[in-house]
């Protein structure tokens, strides 16, 4: 016996965010359903076009995910920021990440998805590189 406390079932850790606790059941782990994955790992954008980063969400419990909460964001020194509503088409979760015209500094980077699950906040394990490329395709 290692003196831990772990019942030895599996966690992926994708989901199970420590800073919300629900104080009914102060020592259960929440199994969250959901599954943020990218459509691409690296997207290149051009001048003068609109570019995206894509994810595809699951609900392995057959659950519709509420579109209202969803959202791509910006990883910067491992914050999410600048994030904002992703549009859904029937099969993917989208935004706009830039035009590329004034905002290189805005559109480059790692852009991550996050669904909003019974107070925690999901986020996908892999993010999309988005890399700018100054010539025009």
């Amino acid at each position: 016996h290692d003196g831990s406390a772990h019942d030895g079932s599996a966690h992926d850790g994708s989901a199970h965010d420590d800073s919300v606790h629900d104080d009914t059941a102060h020592d259960a782990i929440v199994d969250i359903p959901i599954i943020i994955t990218p459509l691409e790992e690296t997207v290149e954008c051009y001048p003068r076009k609109e570019c995206f980063a894509n994810f595809t969400i699951t609900d392995t419990d057959g659950h519709n995910v509420n579109t209202r909460r969803v959202k791509v964001c910006k990883l910067m020194d491992g914050i999410r920021k600048k994030c904002g509503k992703a549009q859904y088409d029937g099969a993917v979760y989208s935004r706009r990440v830039g035009s590329c015209r004034r905002r290189r500094g805005f559109t480059q980077g790692e852009w991550v998805g996050t669904v909003k699950y019974k107070g925690h906040v999901v986020v996908s394990e892999r993010s999309v590189n988005v890399t700018v490329t100054e010539t025009a395709k």
